[in-house]
């Protein structure tokens, strides 16, 4: 089973220095999932992805999750739920200062996350995609790049949308500069999580498949909405936003895309 913690900059996790706030958060996470899922199911891959780069407590917060894993495993209470070791046990993948925020004088941009999980049940493989987006002050949403990860083959590529960031502003301009550097930063992340950097048409394939899972969603979830009565369409719409930009999953066998692998 997979696990997802996305640390948002707008939410509070106590004092960063506080391990015991950290270790709170992974005790409520472990008892969210003993709710919901069978006791036969065990936690094999934990990612914690997200956090904001410009903001000191996400470092904190990440030297205080490697202390908590590293930790004395045996000095765990009886009536903690038994997934908490479990999630310890099953990180993964961290990186809690993966998004980014820069500002000028004339205007301000910020990355954002979209993961998807792939799963593909004629042979069980699953893949998990990162989407990057930066969205500026001015009104502007770029796909800037997408981290991918084989959970099988331990694969784990990615590719920055460089094209498309060009296509939007010139090399002059401010925002250009900033979205750039929200890309570089997004590669730099990625080759740290052990992410080789993809060209040409493997490239290309990547970002297709990623969009057309995107697509897919997206319509899917519009299509849910609509069966939905006024009152919850204006949750969803509220929840939401016009984006949809939500952590999601898709079933390949009812999805057609060009396959991404490296065999030609």
């Amino acid at each position: 089973m997979l696990v997802f913690w996305t640390p948002r900059p707008v939410y509070s996790y106590g004092s960063a220095s506080d391990l015991d706030n950290i270790k709170l958060v992974f005790q409520n996470l472990a008892e969210h999932i003993a709710e919901f899922i069978k006791n036969s199911s065990k936690i094999t891959t934990f990612f914690i992805i997200g956090g904001n780069d410009e903001q000191q407590r996400f470092s904190d917060l990440q030297a205080k999750i490697d202390m908590l894993i590293n930790g004395d495993k045996d000095d765990i209470d009886d009536e903690i739920s038994p997934y908490y070791q479990q999630l310890l046990d099953s990180v993964k993948y961290i990186d809690v200062r993966f998004n980014i925020q820069l500002k000028s004088e004339e205007c301000f941009v910020w990355s954002s996350t979209d993961i998807i999980v792939d799963k593909c049940s004629s042979n069980e493989n699953i893949t998990v995609f990162i989407n990057q987006y930066v969205q500026t002050s001015k009104g502007l949403t770029i796909l800037i790049g997408v981290l991918l990860f084989e959970i099988l083959n331990k694969t784990k590529l990615f590719v920055v949308n460089q094209l498309e960031i060009n296509n939007h502003k010139d090399e002059t301009s401010p925002e250009y500069q900033l979205v750039n550097n929200v890309a570089e930063h997004f590669q730099s992340r990625s080759a740290a999580l052990g992410g080789v950097k993809c060209e040409n048409d493997l490239a290309i394939r990547l970002l297709n498949y990623s969009r057309g899972l995107s697509s897919q969603i997206d319509q899917k979830f519009y299509e849910n909405q609509r069966q939905l009565s006024p009152s919850d369409q204006e949750m969803c719409e509220c929840l939401h936003g016009e984006s949809i930009k939500i952590n999601r999953s898709v079933d390949m066998d009812d999805h057609e895309s060009d396959n991404i692998d490296n065999d030609d």
